[in-house]
Parts: structure tokens; C-alpha cells; sequence
């Protein structure tokens, strides 16, 4: 079934030439770029000419890019030089998106106020939410020029104050929003209505199931993520892609640590992936 799967499902640096060739021997055949989300990385011409062939190599498609919650570089930082940077670096993601011929989005972290946060980090978020909108600002004309759309994703923790007043500020034909399942089950209730109330902005997916404990990025089906009630809003949402799943095999049952080769474990998880992926996309089409 044509269901897309993250780069980095076992580690997020160095060569993904492995990853990518086990993840189109299980039977994928489109991908979420992730490598270096979290890094303030710049991928350089040398660098996508080598992707590009991967791709081609492994008859990959590429989908989404998840563009950097960058560390220096940071597109909603409150010292201007950072945050301009940070915009210079979702550029970067933005062109590579284009360049590898993505059809999909470039997803991006918004800042968040976690429902912990005191009064001090309350104001010191919201400061960042005007951060990011002039960040959005300068990046709405080249998104505008390359026919682009960036998703906003919903994050573990957090509360919508922020992320439900980017999207309704925003044009839906630009910027929408990423569903996360995983960081959805971890806030549960308040999640749930509002990605309820959001799924016509719905462009874009990382699928993942946990307990509700943590961020565990496990496979389909393996923790208490609601999958039939995802099933029922992705129908009446506007989001016409196939499923991308964003899965973690070190927190699977399929990991030993104490392993010298990881392959046989990756191929193993990989596969209960695309099973339980399947078994979703069914529901869906059900």
C-alpha cells in the first residue's frame, strides 16, 4: 500500500542509505525527509544530488520534509539574528522540498506554552508567537512563489493558544496544520477537540501510537491512541495525501541494545510498521 514512513526511524544523523533501502525492501514507497530536524544542519547541493539518487535508486517518492526546531538557528527565537537565521534555515527546507520534488509540505514546530509553564514562561512563549509570525511574514511570498505550504504541528505538552491563532490567521491555501496522533494522546482531551475543530486545515500526518506516558513513537495499534476516531475525522478532513507514519524502532520491543547489527531488527519492525500501517489505511478507506 502506498503509505509513507520517516528517514528517521532509527537515527536522525549521518548516512541514511540503509534506512532508506530497508524502508523500500518493506514495501515503502514514499518518505518524510526528518534527518537533522532537531539540528541547525544546511543541506548543500552535494548533499541532494546524493538524496536524489537514493530515491531514485530505491523507487522512493519523496512526501514531506520536516523542516528544523533548530538550536542557534531558531525561526520563532526572540534575538533577531536568530531568528532570521532560523528563517534562512526553514529556506533551506523549503528549497530542498522543491528541489527533491516533494509533493507534500514542510512541517514546522510553532512555539508552545506547555500546560506546566509559570507565569514568566507564559509571556516569554507568547513573545516567541510574534517571533514566528514575522518569521511566517517573510516566508509567505516564497511559499506563494513555489506553490508551498508549511504544516504546523501540534506538540506533546503544549496547549493551542499559540497554534490555534496561527492557523486563524493565516491563509488555509498557505498554512495548515500537522496532525500529531502521538503528541495528541499525550494531552488527550484538549488535543482531541481541537484537532477535531482544525481538520479541514489538516495537511499533514505523523502517525504514531504511546500509552500517554511519553512521546514513544511506537508502531499502529500498540498503545491507546484512538485509531478509529482519527479514522472518522481524517474523513472530513481536507487532507488527500496518503498516511505518513513517524515511527521510533529504539522504542520498540523489536530493539536490543545489546545488538552489534540492528539489521534483522529494523527489517522485523519495519514490517509490523507496514502491517499495522495497512491495517489503518483500511480503516480509513472503510
Amino acid at each position: 500500500m502506498n503509505i509513507a514512513i520517516n528517514t528517521d526511524f532509527f537515527e536522525d544523523i549521518n548516512s541514511p542509505e540503509l534506512y532508506l533501502k530497508l524502508a523500500s525492501e518493506a514495501g515503502f514507497r514514499r518518505i518524510m525527509w526528518c534527518h537533522h530536524w532537531n539540528t541547525d544542519f544546511i543541506y548543500t547541493k552535494p548533499e541532494l544530488d546524493q538524496i536524489k539518487a537514493w530515491l531514485k535508486s530505491f523507487q522512493l517518492q519523496l512526501q514531506d520534509v520536516h523542516g528544523t526546531d533548530g538550536k542557534e538557528k531558531c525561526w520563532y527565537a526572540l534575538e533577531e539574528y536568530r531568528r532570521k537565521a532560523g528563517v534562512e534555515l526553514t529556506v533551506n527546507r523549503l528549497l530542498m522540498l522543491k528541489e527533491l520534488e516533494g509533493d507534500g509540505t514542510l512541517i514546522m514546530h510553532p512555539p508552545r506554552i506547555r500546560v506546566e509553564d509559570d507565569a514568566a514562561r507564559v509571556g516569554l512563549v507568547r513573545k516567541q508567537g510574534e517571533s514566528v509570525r514575522r518569521s511566517l511574514d517573510e516566508l509567505l511570498p516564497l511559499l506563494e512563489k513555489y506553490d508551498a505550504k508549511i504544516a504546523l504541528e501540534n506538540l506533546p505538552h503544549g496547549n493551542w493558544e499559540i497554534l490555534s491563532a496561527l492557523l486563524d490567521e493565516y491563509p488555509a491555501d498557505r498554512i495548515g496544520f500537522c496532525f500529531d496522533s502521538g503528541h495528541c494522546n499525550i494531552v488527550k482531551r484538549t488535543h482531541y477537540e481541537e484537532s477535531e475543530k482544525y481538520a479541514s486545515r489538516i495537511i499533514a500526518l505523523h502517525l504514531h501510537d504511546n500509552d500517554g506516558s511519553g512521546d514513544l513513537h511506537q508502531n499502529p495499534f500498540t498503545g491507546s491512541f484512538d485509531w478509529k476516531w482519527l479514522a472518522g475525522v481524517l474523513k472530513k478532513s481536507s487532507y488527500t495525501n496518503p498516511l505518513n507514519f513517524e515511527l521510533n524502532c529504539r522504542r520498540t520491543p523489536f530493539y536490543d541494545p545489546e545488538s552489534s547489527d540492528h539489521t534483522d531488527e529494523i527489517r522485523r519492525f519495519l514490517a509490523d510498521a507496514m502491517e499495522r500501517g495497512c491495517r489503518f489505511a483500511q480503516m480509513c478507506q472503510e
